[in-house]
């Protein structure tokens, strides 16, 4: 038995002017689809960087501590039984807040109530805010 070697194409000679028409067709869909990734890709990141504003802080931390250990001197507060657990700036890009430095002072396990916090302001003022 002897193999067959001739190959008869299906589509001998026969153009097919919609496959240039089909290329054409996905390669616009396809830059389209890229075009609009890419610009939401560029208005995400930059976002953050060009429509938050950035509030540092007025005072230093050092001077936060200080001001929350004189107040709660002068306020007479019992934190015998407690320490400093947290001191964080808040708000740094928040446009709408105000910003502040909270330091939270953490009572030993039994004690009543499980923190007391401190929120010093930039203008120098204090909010209490006791714990639960």
């Amino acid at each position: 038995m002897t193999p067959n070697h001739s190959f008869q194409p299906t589509h001998s000679g026969l153009r097919r002017p919609w496959a240039a028409e089909l290329k054409r067709y996905a390669y616009k869909t396809m830059m389209k689809n890229l075009s609009v990734l890419l610009l939401l890709v560029l208005l995400v990141s930059g976002q953050t960087v060009l429509a938050k504003t950035i509030n540092l802080p007025a005072i230093p931390i050092e001077v936060a501590v200080d001001n929350a250990k004189k107040y709660v001197l002068e306020k007479k507060i019992d934190i015998s039984d407690a320490f400093i657990g947290i001191v964080e700036y808040h708000n740094l890009h928040n446009e709408y807040e105000r910003p502040y430095w909270r330091v939270r002072w953490v009572r030993k396990i039994g004690a009543k109530g499980a923190w007391f916090e401190l929120r010093i302001l930039s203008d120098g003022s204090i909010e209490e805010r006791p714990g639960k």
